[in-house]
């Protein structure tokens, strides 16, 4: 899987703003399109590309407005869909960044949701909008909000429920409007060319929602991005979204941030990267007889985590972590 995307993506194709003219003139679905033949000489199987719906003018799209809206800050709707088309037209296959834990208002506001409509029932209980006078949800009776967080005592009894953020209005996935919402959402995707899913930030919604997600959309692969130091937890996630119960081969992938900081964080030191027998991070994770290596997905580096190289700018060694 190669990651089709980096922070500052979204900036090309924008010459309008000033602060964007180094990027050129070609939007970055044109550019992705472009380089779908080197990619399959590359011989990539998958490309993560950024999140498709529309998130406002200039936005990464981590903050999405208009689901079913697929033009957006990387290129128009007929951009987007040639490029699908060009990846898949040479046996690559598009995996869309889902960003379903949270939702952006419309037009500056909070929690004004158009396309699809959701009202304030949509939201968690406990939303930063519902307390802070500068909402114009602020002080929304109890009866007209979501319901609160989901509980994981299933896979993390420690956290208690899962995670609230607060940047952004946090989605209540028990409610059936949303979820239905959700999965035509993935099932237009699906018909524009996508074929896999990397969720976001997991650790936001019950782990039996990608479950259910999976089970109506069929992708062909998915991973999801858990809270990166939380490895115990990584394992019960995977466990329950299997779209089988109990059967780990139906379960998604997780991102394995374990065994990334471990190389990078043991440079030369060979006897923390080879000491435990099976390996390091989640690759080398066998609690309850299981290989979790089956469904743990190692990387050196993604749009969060930084540059290859060091504070100096010298290079890091990513030659030694590939050959590990």
């Amino acid at each position: 899987m190669l990651q089709g995307f980096y922070w500052e993506s979204y900036r090309h194709g924008h010459p309008e703003r000033s602060e964007f003219q180094g990027f050129g003139n070609k939007k970055w679905y044109e550019i992705v399109a472009d380089l779908a033949p080197k990619i399959r000489e590359g011989r990539f199987d998958l490309i993560w590309l950024p999140p498709p719906s529309y998130a406002g003018a200039y936005s990464a799209g981590y903050n999405p407005k208009e689901y079913f809206n697929l033009s957006n800050t990387y290129g128009n709707f007929d951009q987007h869909r040639l490029m699908l088309e060009k990846l898949l037209g040479n046996g690559i296959e598009p995996m869309a960044d889902i960003v379903i834990n949270h939702r952006d208002g419309k037009d500056g506001t909070w929690a004004t949701f158009k396309d699809p409509d959701w009202g304030t029932w949509a939201i968690c209980k406990n939303d930063k909008a519902f307390s802070d006078p500068r909402s114009e949800v602020y002080n929304t009776p109890m009866e007209k909000r979501g319901a609160d967080e989901e509980e994981t005592k299933e896979y993390a009894p420690q956290r208690a429920s899962t995670y609230s953020y607060g940047d952004f209005r946090d989605i209540d996935h028990t409610n059936k409007t949303v979820r239905s919402d959700i999965i035509r959402y993935l099932l237009q995707l699906k018909s524009m060319g996508y074929r896999g899913w990397r969720y976001d930030m997991v650790h936001g919604y019950h782990a039996r929602r990608v479950a259910q997600y999976n089970r109506a959309s069929q992708p062909t692969f998915s991973v999801g991005e858990y809270d990166w130091d939380k490895q115990g937890e990584q394992r019960g996630w995977v466990w329950y979204t299997g779209t089988t119960p109990g059967d780990l081969k139906t379960s998604s992938c997780v991102f394995d941030f374990s065994t990334k900081s471990t190389l990078q964080g043991n440079k030369d030191n060979y006897v923390a990267l080879y000491g435990f027998g099976n390996g390091i991070g989640l690759v080398g994770d066998d609690t309850d007889g299981v290989a979790w290596k089956n469904r743990a997905v190692t990387f050196l580096e993604n749009h969060d985590t930084g540059y290859r190289t060091n504070e100096d700018d010298t290079p890091q060694k990513v030659i030694e972590a590939i050959n590990f």
